[in-house]
């Protein structure tokens, strides 16, 4: 079947790739959709202790579309994989890996089951699917969502006042319980003790009268197990209390630290419980039927995930035109004798294909980093956030490896790696810094409210980002003692532009839009 031939045109260097290649690629993209349903419905959070969230599955840990987009990220994200390090070819995947079949046409497959995890010949892809999975979870509040949640009704002020009943009293789930723990201190037993059961004899008559709702009906299923567990160790406990009960009555200084602490941590059991079933859905009407008093701000941290996918897709929409367009000039002008394009030139129907796969890698390898340190910085900072240009700094020096790194990958697809390949990439890595700073001053001028007027707001990224497509593209050539090309430094310099007033122009107006709309989203 030698004559079926694919052939990609890449400036001067062209690759040919077979039919049995092809087919073993569409094998390969198959087994990575249908294997990545099941690999990211597993649970990846770190064993810690008795945490009742590690051993659910992550899509009790958040909303059902939170789920369905991190799915979606994870799937598309490794199927991208598969495909780059395909055309890669074994010289890349075979680094630091045994038995990488050398036959180009076997490799998609052999890539595909590494990365599914049935094949254990390259240790280093298999980390980087748990790292991608560890982040698309992430990115779906896996399982910050139920922690999170639980944290902030273990923090909350508790209200006891439609328990205080002789009706509510009388109840088994409230045996033990006496009026006067209603108005105990918070920090002593019977406060604890009191909270414990108000919150178990609430969730029993909600289950008794199948009230689940806002509640997720599958969570609870599968909780049930350890919901019961929960009562019964109360109900072991009830004896406990109740000797505690004689003992600091004949001494009011008694204390049993021991039943303390068993039933602080049965209440954080069920407040992680709650969290998984409420999710993200702090509702004051549902929370107050619990007594739980949550305060105005204490809501789920606002996530950019959404902001970051839409801005890049936005800004390889734009790449993707703009390559198109010039293409279309350089025709007409060719045609005319205007003008005639240099061989770096994009000139093929093939063109805007690499040139956008290769700025959304760069720019989203850049912001994702940028987005990562800004987090880690914000909580080492606390409330006492401010503008400081050392956090721009760090973000363009962090996303300006991050964009060395993934254009010298990409640019092994076109010639191997060695030193002079690395030099010539080197000077790329100035774009991706400016995004990375950028985004970070974007996001903090939103949180501090302070964005300036949309041309000031656009115009300083654009204009940054087109001087470092000039430096980078002249530097590039001036490495390697070549003259560039100057239709390619114009294009060049025109899609940088692009680039920056995009995601300028997006990420910071859609950012606001998201912080002005959470709190209606999810008030306390």
């Amino acid at each position: 079947m030698d004559e079926f031939k694919l052939t990609f045109q890449f400036g001067s260097v062209s690759y040919s790739y077979d039919l049995y290649f092809l087919l073993a690629l569409a094998l390969a993209v198959a087994v990575i959709y249908l294997f990545s349903m099941q690999r990211f419905a597993q649970p990846i959070v770190d064993k810690a202790g008795n945490d009742f969230v590690t051993p659910l599955l992550p899509k009790y840990m958040t909303t059902p579309q939170e789920y369905s987009r991190a799915l979606i990220f994870y799937t598309t994200s490794m199927i991208i994989f598969v495909v780059v390090l395909s055309f890669l070819g074994p010289r890349v995947v075979a680094l630091g890996s045994t038995t990488v079949p050398d036959a180009p046409a076997a490799l998609p497959l052999f890539i595909a089951l590494v990365l599914v995890g049935v094949l254990p010949n390259v240790p280093w892809l298999q980390q980087l699917e748990m790292q991608l999975r560890r982040f698309a979870h992430e990115r779906a509040f896996i399982p910050k969502a139920a922690r999170v949640t639980a944290d902030k009704l273990a923090s909350a002020d508790f209200d006891f006042s439609r328990f205080n009943s002789d009706a509510v009293l009388r109840s088994p789930s409230m045996r033990a319980v006496e009026p006067g723990d209603f108005a105990a201190s918070r920090d002593t037993l019977e406060y604890s003790w009191a909270r414990l059961s108000c919150l178990l004899y609430q969730l029993r008559r909600r289950q008794d009268t199948d009230q689940v709702l806002p509640f997720d009906g599958d969570v609870l299923e599968m909780v049930a197990k350890d919901f019961e567990d929960i009562v019964l160790r109360r109900k072991s406990l009830e004896d406990d209390v109740t000797f505690y009960r004689a003992e600091k009555a004949k001494n009011q200084y008694y204390s049993n630290d021991g039943l303390q602490r068993q039933i602080r941590a049965m209440l954080r059991r069920l407040y992680l419980l709650m969290g998984c079933a409420v999710r993200l859905q702090l509702s004051s009407d549902f929370i107050g039927e619990f007594g739980f008093v949550l305060k105005p701000d204490d809501r789920m941290t606002t996530s950019n995930r959404n902001v970051m996918t839409v801005g890049l897709a936005v800004m390889t929409g734009c790449v993707f035109v703009t390559i198109y367009a010039a293409i279309g000039i350089a025709w007409f002008a060719s045609a005319s004798g205007l003008w005639v394009p240099s061989g770096s030139f994009p000139q093929t129907a093939w063109s805007p294909f690499p040139w956008a796969l290769s700025a959304l890698l760069v720019h989203g390898a850049a912001i994702v980093v940028a987005d990562w340190l800004r987090r880690r910085i914000r909580s080492g900072t606390g409330v006492n956030w401010q503008l400081n240009i050392a956090h721009y700094i760090y973000g363009a020096l962090f996303s300006a490896v991050a964009g060395f790194i993934v254009n010298f990958v990409w640019s092994l697809i076109f010639i191997g790696p060695s030193l002079r390949v690395a030099t010539f990439v080197l000077p790329t890595m100035l774009v991706p810094a400016v995004s990375g700073g950028f985004y970070i001053f974007h996001l903090d001028n939103v949180e501090l409210g302070k964005r300036p007027r949309p041309f000031f707001e656009v115009a300083p990224q654009a204009i940054a980002t087109a001087f470092a497509g000039f430096a980078s593209s002249t530097a590039q050539y001036a490495l390697v003692d070549a003259t560039a090309p100057l239709d390619f430094v114009l294009l060049n310099i025109f899609v940088c532009t692009i680039v920056g007033a995009s995601l300028a122009w997006y990420i910071p107006r859609a950012a606001s839009s998201s912080r002005k709309q959470q709190p209606a989203a999810s008030s306390a």
